[in-house]
Parts: C-alpha cells; sequence; structure tokens
C-alpha cells in the first residue's frame, strides 16, 4: 500500500436530481440516496454553484489493486487513523480504496498511513513465559541504561523484567530478523510498586522500541495490540513517563491522560509523571 495524497480540496454536498444536471461530471464521487444525491465535489466548484456543502477535506488514495470482496483492509486502516484522533471518509471504487480526511490533519494523516505501511514489514506477536530474555533487553532500551547489569543493579527497573511469566504479566513483540520491540504490562501488589503505579488490578506498561527501528510506526502497533490485548483483562492501564519524552503525544493519542498532582522528581533529576488509560471492560477472567 503506498497512500498518496491528490492536489485541491473537497467537500460533501447534497443536491436534488434536478440540481445534478451540470455537476456529475464535476464530482469525484456521487451516491443517490432516498434524501437526494450525495456529491463529493471540488470546494472551489461547489463554492462557485452557491451549494451548502460540509467537511472541507483531501483525498488520500491507497495506491493498492485491493478486491472490493477484502476483509479487514480498511478497518486497519481507519483504526491506525483513529488511534492518531484523525477522522476519516473512505470509499472504495473499483480499483483503489479512497480516503477523505479533513484539510487540517491531512499530513498528519500521510505520516500515519506512512508509518503504517513501515510497521506492516514487521510480525507481531504475544509474548510467552519464554520471552524474559526479551524483556530485559528491551527494559535496558526503555531506560536508557547501557547495559543489562545496569539494569539489574537497579532494583527499581529490575523489578519490571524479574521474574517474567509471573500472573498478570502479558505483552506484545515486535519480529523482524529479531526482536526490534516490545510492549508489556505488569500487576503491583503490596509495597513492591513501579513507578506509575495507580492501583492493585492495574497494570503498569513498560515499551521499547530499538533505536535504528524507531519512527516506523512499531511503537503505535505494539501499544494498539496490547492494549486491544488487555481490555479483555483489565479496566485500565498506567504507566510513567519522563514529562520531556515525545511519546507522550502517542499515548494521548491512544486515550491516556495525565493523573492529577502525579509530578515526581525522576532518578535523573528530571520531571516524570503518571498517565492512566480507560478501557473498556470486558466479561473475561484474567490468565493466573
Amino acid at each position: 500500500m503506498q497512500p498518496e495524497l491528490k492536489a485541491g480540496e473537497f467537500v460533501f454536498c447534497t443536491v436534488s436530481p434536478a440540481q445534478l444536471m451540470g455537476l456529475a461530471e464535476q464530482a469525484i464521487s456521487l451516491f443517490r440516496e432516498a434524501e437526494g444525491v450525495s456529491l463529493v465535489l471540488p470546494k472551489e466548484e461547489a463554492e462557485q454553484q452557491g451549494l451548502t456543502c460540509e467537511y472541507p477535506c483531501r483525498l488520500i488514495t491507497l495506491q493498492v489493486h485491493s478486491s472490493l470482496a477484502a476483509v479487514g483492509f480498511l478497518a486497519a486502516v481507519t483504526e491506525a487513523l483513529a488511534a492518531w484522533g484523525i477522522s476519516v471518509n473512505p470509499v472504495s471504487a473499483y480499483h483503489h480504496d479512497h480516503l477523505f480526511i479533513p484539510t487540517d490533519q491531512a499530513d498528519q494523516a500521510m505520516t500515519c498511513l506512512n508509518q503504517l505501511v513501515l510497521a506492516h514489514r514487521y510480525s507481531f506477536q504475544e509474548m510467552t513465559t519464554a520471552d524474559g530474555d526479551i524483556v530485559w533487553h528491551m527494559l535496558m532500551h526503555a531506560a536508557h541504561e547501557d547495559s543489562l547489569d545496569a539494569i539489574k543493579d537497579q532494583p527499581a527497573l529490575a523489578r519490571y523484567a524479574a521474574g517474567w511469566g509471573r500472573p498478570g504479566d502479558m505483552g506484545i513483540v515486535a519480529l523482524a530478523d529479531q526482536p526490534v520491540g516490545a510492549a508489556w504490562l505488569r500487576l503491583w501488589q503490596g509495597h513492591n510498586q513501579g513507578f506509575g503505579f495507580v492501583a492493585e488490578g492495574v497494570p503498569e506498561l513498560a515499551i521499547a522500541v530499538l533505536p535504528s527501528y524507531q519512527n516506523q510506526g512499531i511503537g503505535t502497533q505494539l501499544l494498539s495490540r496490547l492494549l486491544h490485548s488487555a481490555r479483555a483483562w483489565y479496566s485500565a492501564v498506567s504507566l510513567s513517563i519522563r514529562a520531556d519524552n515525545p511519546a507522550v503525544r502517542l499515548y494521548e493519542r491512544m486515550g491516556f491522560v495525565k493523573v492529577a498532582d502525579s509530578d515526581v522528581i525522576n532518578r535523573t533529576g528530571g520531571i516524570s509523571y503518571t498517565m492512566i488509560c480507560q478501557l473498556e471492560p470486558l466479561s473475561l477472567d484474567p490468565l493466573s
């Protein structure tokens, strides 16, 4: 799939069958509804005709020949855009799928779609109890340390990986020819609490992508998939983040909000705070 942002701005209009004469050739999309004829027209043309119109937008064409019977393709695209908070009106034509995106979100949508293309070069799978080494390695990157010994020598960090596979642990790993990223959840109990602890029963998120694989949408895919899985077991997920970490924007897109009065001085002397994402609970029991 290769997204292509088309020139021009478009709007959605509705006209009567009598008004359709002379407009059909200008429209790039036409659909007859019981209430009238819906058109997508160049904005300039609609304004010249004095038409009432809505949804000023840009057009992104997905340059891949997708079957009209394909299952899940547009769902994956619209889900990715929704995770970025981007509105979309998709139209499937004979040769391609087309996305109408609000004008002020078009560039952001192209970034999202290009990252989706890159992320699909990798495979994603659920982590198992045998993946402890992956968790340790990714924790080293998440904590910005240069060795595993540095992690293991700091109990406050080591607790995010030690004894991987205990009740409540779950995660997703991104794979190329090696693990290139991972996101995982861990429950805290009693006095054993992580930096982002908010309550027992609410797991804390940790996530890392290897430096050479960043800015390719892998983190978005990891987080989206993990939160989807977590909905089966938990009503919320928390995390701790440094205030100057640009990943804040990703977490906000995914529904995380800052916990009030959670600012603390972190181990590097900077400011960190806690965020929480409320999940729609499902009627399933947690695995142990």
